[in-house]
């Protein structure tokens, strides 16, 4: 629980509530503006259960800290998880008080608990917090989304009003205002409201409106305006508008003591448990989050190279990855990535042994992992192991011990992903991520690394290594994860061939559902890139 020093007794009410009903270990990280640098206490407590039939006991770190020390406060929290229990860390702060926090938490959370009223908004707040759930596959939940039970509710009805869906359904354009409801909760209310009609954002016109496109590819302008009531206004090109006045959000709607509540802890275990996130509040944050970036300006684009043949590609790739070994080296002393298999991949590595990269490239401080790789022997020609180390490490001076293979010479599959999520983990430390790169390819399903459309992604959310029989391949794999890649500081993929051209086109800019494998590898802090030939590209080798 990150929280103020000021709150300690109303969180420390919320953590033994909690505690009273799931075995926990609490630690309550605190930021107090008066302790001279970071302390520790540990403690036990005692209560009857809600049932009253026994007493449940936990044990309790609190953790205090001073501002500005929250690379220490993190570390400490990180450092006193247990491993394989879940983690529910819930925030009662506002993102700048204890921003590294929010940053990393996302990395190592099984479920994450936020409350938008104590935050002070933030342009990427909403941002944030969405892509990093999306691409973690953590579970979230926010303490006030059924702050806008009522007035989704009101909404909901009035669109089933005949004259209504009529006007929805013309193929004239259509505008829509949002008006009364303070921040960031109109930008929330918008995102569940375009995302359950089926648009998608364009972007911001010159006087400030959101161009949005309805499936029947007619445009929708979306706004926002201040008012003393919360109210909804639709209008159309050929059609008189209509407006409907929304219940107002009092203290009713607040659930202003759930901190306090024993209620509510039930109800973070309970999805905690579940088998999916809320599949309505995750498509609205995710809508919400692009139109509060759209608003403030801050759309991050994808970078993407496109290079004239697979030959330039393989030169272009090995010159960034020079570049970012120097870099991680100069800055930590190391440099970790993870290897695809493929013939790209296979022609870059070739490239990294000749002189050119070879003579200025830190062997000495590179670990060397691999991304995902076929349940055969080390020395089969189908392993990824064996083609990287002929085209690159066999080629090059690397210590045998920095070279992490997938441990395919173990009883099973499964047991080999036990043993290479420990030897990440182990590399990795305390920080949040096992990867300074992660080297990708895609197919034309738009699976990547071991992940296909249909996949385990989502019952998976707490570990880097996934072991299965992939349908598709009708073979055993075993794969890093998306939260292990989504972790990286950097990630590339390197894709030829016109078969993928459309796929590409659809990661690089995905919808807002339905998302297929490569679309969810999202970076939390790190960056993405894009090689593609002029065939992936999509354009006319003319």
């Amino acid at each position: 629980v990150v929280g103020q020093v000021g709150d300690q007794a109303i969180l420390e009410s919320f953590a033994s509530n909690f505690a009273s009903y799931h075995p926990s270990r609490v630690q309550l990280a605190l930021v107090d503006p008066a302790a001279p640098n970071l302390s520790a206490r540990l403690a036990a407590s005692c209560r009857k259960n809600p049932s009253g039939s026994g007493v449940v006991c936990w044990e309790k770190i609190t953790l205090t800290c001073p501002p500005g020390h929250e690379d220490q406060l993190t570390s400490a929290m990180r450092a006193l998880l247990v491993g394989r229990i879940a983690t529910v860390i819930a925030f009662a702060i506002s993102p700048e008080t204890c921003r590294t926090v929010f940053d990393r938490a996302l990395h190592w959370a099984d479920l994450v608990v936020t409350d938008l009223k104590a935050f002070t908004v933030v342009p990427e707040l909403l941002y944030w917090d969405c892509r990093g759930c999306r691409a973690s596959r953590t579970r979230w939940i926010d303490a006030n989304w059924a702050r806008l039970t009522g007035i989704r509710r009101a909404i909901a009805h009035w669109f089933d009003q005949n004259d209504v869906r009529e006007m929805a359904g013309r193929d004239d354009n259509l505008e829509i205002t949002i008006g009364g409801i303070p921040p960031p909760l109109d930008v929330l209310l918008a995102g569940w409201l375009v995302s359950r009609l089926g648009w998608s954002l364009i972007g911001k016109t010159a006087n400030g409106r959101l161009d949005c496109r309805r499936p029947s590819g007619r445009i929708a302008r979306l706004s926002f305006s201040e008012a003393a009531n919360p109210f909804v206004t639709w209008c159309s090109d050929n059609a008189a508008g209509a407006r409907i006045d929304l219940p107002g959000i009092g203290t009713a709607d607040t659930s202003e003591s759930h901190w306090e509540s024993q209620s509510w802890p039930l109800s973070l275990i309970e999805e905690l448990h579940g088998s999916h996130p809320d599949p309505v509040f995750l498509t609205s944050m995710d809508a919400a989050s692009q139109i509060q970036q759209t608003r403030a300006g801050q759309i991050e684009k994808p970078v993407v190279n496109i290079c004239r043949d697979v030959s330039e590609l393989a030169d272009r790739v090995a010159a960034r990855f020079v570049q970012l070994a120097q870099a991680a080296v100069s800055q930590s002393g190391s440099f970790r990535v993870a290897l695809s298999g493929g013939r790209t991949p296979q022609l870059l590595y070739e490239r990294l042994a000749e002189p050119e990269f070879r003579n200025v490239i830190p062997w000495d401080q590179i670990e060397w992992f691999w991304g995902d790789e076929r349940w055969v022997p080390p020395d089969n020609p189908l392993s990824n192991y064996r083609m990287a180390q002929r085209a690159l490490l066999n080629r090059v001076h690397v210590a045998a011990s920095r070279i992490h293979p997938i441990p395919t010479g173990l009883l099973n599959p499964e047991e080999a992903a036990e043993t290479y999520d420990a030897t990440l983990r182990e590399s990795a430390g305390v920080a949040a991520s096992p990867f300074d790169l992660v080297l990708l390819g895609i197919g034309a399903d738009g699976h990547t690394a071991s992940w296909f459309p249909e996949g385990p992604m989502d019952e998976l959310a707490y570990r880097w290594v996934w072991a299965g029989y992939v349908p598709q391949l009708g073979a055993e794999r075993v794969s890093i994860t998306p939260r292990a890649i989504n972790a990286a500081h950097h990630v590339i993929f390197l894709v030829t061939g016109t078969d993928k051209a459309e796929i590409v086109a659809k990661t690089i800019s995905p919808p807002w559902e339905n998302r297929h494998p490569a679309a969810r590898i999202e970076p939390h802090d790190g960056i993405i890139e894009w090689f593609l030939d002029r065939d992936a590209a999509g354009m006319d080798p003319t």
